[in-house]
């Protein structure tokens, strides 16, 4: 309901709230390098900025894409703000961009260690343990939001909750959709039960309003 009826829905274009600007603009600051309380000031306490969050961050792999990079070096970014990242991918793909992570420091987990397609595909079918390896590293990181830049099968089922998970619209939502005929109910059950939706341009948030109604 709140997707479709709170300012704070990433569906709205504006949030004109004195808050969530407050905290928008500040946050932004500290991301861009600006010390608060000396070259920005806001009223609220020191710790509501500096509080460490911890994030997990969940993506299909890391080939050379579009995507792919984006999320790379937006948790970069981040780690060098001083939160606390976990990255988990489905499968692996050796790429420069999953060298970066390894280097970094960052905790990097692969879901499916097989290389083999034939491998994942049984997998699949006969005996997926990646819900269990993924509950095992929420229940060892602790996180306070789950970022997912991927849709599985089985997402609805994360020992989570949904309302601190975020889901990011990379392409078009028939693009996800495309990916199998679960997609679809899955999302609109997730928009249900609370999770929040980020479309990365204002083409792909027309689109998903345009899927919405």
């Amino acid at each position: 309901i709140i997707l479709f009826t709170s300012k704070c829905s990433p569906l709205y274009p504006f949030n004109d709230w004195v808050d969530a600007n407050a905290f928008f603009t500040t946050g932004k600051g500290i991301f861009n390098g600006i010390v608060p309380y000396r070259d920005l000031f806001e009223q609220k306490g020191l710790l509501l900025y500096f509080t460490k969050m911890k994030i997990i961050y969940i993506i299909h792999s890391l080939p050379v894409g579009g995507a792919e990079t984006l999320v790379v070096n937006y948790i970069l970014k981040l780690r060098q703000a001083g939160i606390d990242i976990c990255l988990v991918e489905r499968y692996h793909t050796e790429s420069y961009l999953s060298t970066k992570i390894q280097n970094s420091g960052i905790p990097y987990y692969t879901l499916r260690k097989t290389k083999s397609r034939i491998m994942n595909l049984f997998q699949s079918f006969f005996y997926d343990d990646t819900l269990k390896k993924l509950h095992k590293i929420i229940s060892e990181f602790q996180p306070d939001v789950i970022h997912y830049h991927t849709v599985f099968q089985n997402l609805d089922k994360v020992n989570f909750p949904i309302e601190k998970c975020v889901f990011t619209y990379h392409s078009r939502v028939e693009r996800n959709f495309n990916v199998g005929s679960y997609v679809r109910p899955l999302i609109e059950h997730l928009s249900q039960k609370g999770m929040k939706f980020i479309a990365i341009s204002q083409e792909l948030l027309y689109n998903v309003e345009e899927i919405k109604n």
